[in-house]
């Protein structure tokens, strides 16, 4: 059998043996909402109140949260959009999700404008076969090698 795929990757593996494999699991819009506003430290995020500590273990390097009122929807419903960035020079995800709020103010629920964030999935895992150096750095090695005898 042929492989048209990285044969580190366990799903992968698994699929191309005709195993079903879960897709991942896609975080709550309104868990979102409030964690990101949270590790930003913005008013969005407080529950009742009240800012609570945040633990931020995805994989962002950096995010930017923004309201975006052109697109607020009816039943008081307001957009959100949020960029995300993994590293400083990377691809950036722009995710987008509606809040709503009660009478009171406070967020009742959320839902995602397309596709969620892919916060849940691993960063790909680095090769445990190390990367073999090409030709031109493997004679470039040999050469260096026979110059100092």
């Amino acid at each position: 059998m042929a492989a048209d795929h990285d044969p580190l990757d366990l799903a992968a593996t698994l699929r191309a043996v005709g195993a079903v494999v879960e897709a991942a699991p896609v975080v709550d819009a309104l868990f979102f909402h409030r964690t990101l506003a949270r590790w930003l430290g913005l008013p969005e995020g407080k529950v009742d109140g009240v800012s609570a500590p945040v633990q931020w273990n995805y994989r962002y390097w950096k995010a930017e949260l923004r309201r975006e009122p052109e697109r607020d929807g009816v039943d008081g419903a307001a957009a959100w959009c949020a960029e995300l960035f993994s590293t400083a020079d990377g691809p950036v995800e722009v995710v987008r999700w509606w809040v709503r709020k009660d009478e009171r103010g406070r967020i009742a629920a959320a839902g995602w404008h397309g596709a969620p964030p892919r916060v849940l999935e691993q960063a790909p895992a680095p090769s445990l076969v190390p990367a073999l150096p090409d030709e031109a750095t493997l004679a470039r090695l040999f050469a260096d090698d026979d110059a100092e005898r």
